[in-house]
């Protein structure tokens, strides 16, 4: 991108501008890609969100209102609007009563935070990431950041470090739904996480998401002082 942007500078005034005009379909294009992968991620989120609604029923955890869902085996949270809570009817024969609060406590953060939302936008890359291991790596470890931040949460409450990853353990063998936010996701990175080794997720590392922006910066100001 820094390359692109020194061509600019030194292009001719009627080269540049076509340069600019190249390059501005060539972001809309991009950007109309990616749009039509969000809305067909977030359409596909939906569907699955209704399918385990139509199973549900309404009731309440610890003051908080929740789904119970036949033989889920897990818990999840659903939706981008409004997301929703939806917890295994089977929860309370797996977990004793500080494992079911870790778990209400860490999905309780992807409610207030809207992680299905986070999910979608980061889903919405994957028909381009996929193709790449380091594409891949990027949304494993983006889906993981979500599931940290949740058992931070978790934790600051009060919840001991010990029985969340009991929890962990116990849950990160049932099936779950990939494409929501459910308590087991990324138990491997979690687990390094509650006992204090090195994710490579730490929050004084660079955001992953600078160099992209940076990268968004230089190519407007590309576009900007071509078309001028």
């Amino acid at each position: 991108m820094l390359a692109a942007l020194v061509g600019c500078l030194l292009t001719p005034v009627g080269m540049g501008r076509d340069a600019g005009q190249v390059m501005s379909l060539s972001v809309g294009i991009l950007t109309l890609g990616y749009l039509a992968a969000f809305v067909h991620e977030a359409r596909r989120h939906m569907l699955l969100v209704k399918g385990v609604a139509r199973l549900s029923r309404p009731g309440s955890i610890g003051g908080h209102d929740v789904a119970f869902v036949p033989g889920l085996g897990g818990a999840l949270v659903g939706g981008l609007r409004t997301p929703r809570i939806f917890w295994g009817d089977d929860l309370a024969g797996h977990l004793d009563d500080e494992e079911l609060c870790a778990v209400l406590l860490h999905e309780r953060h992807h409610q207030l935070e809207r992680a299905p939302l986070r999910l979608v936008l980061i889903g919405a890359l994957a028909p381009w990431l996929r193709h790449l291991e380091a594409g891949r790596t990027w949304i494993e470890r983006e889906r993981a950041r979500v599931e940290i931040a949740a058992d931070a949460f978790a934790l600051a409450a009060g919840v001991a470090r010990p029985v969340l990853a009991s929890a962990l353990v116990k849950l990160s063998s049932e099936a779950h739904l990939a494409a929501l936010p459910a308590f087991a996701t990324a138990a491997d990175l979690r687990i390094r996480a509650l006992i204090g080794e090195p994710t490579g997720l730490e929050p004084d590392r660079p955001s992953s998401w600078a160099p992209a922006l940076a990268a968004l910066g230089l190519l407007a100001a590309c576009v900007l002082f071509t078309l001028r």
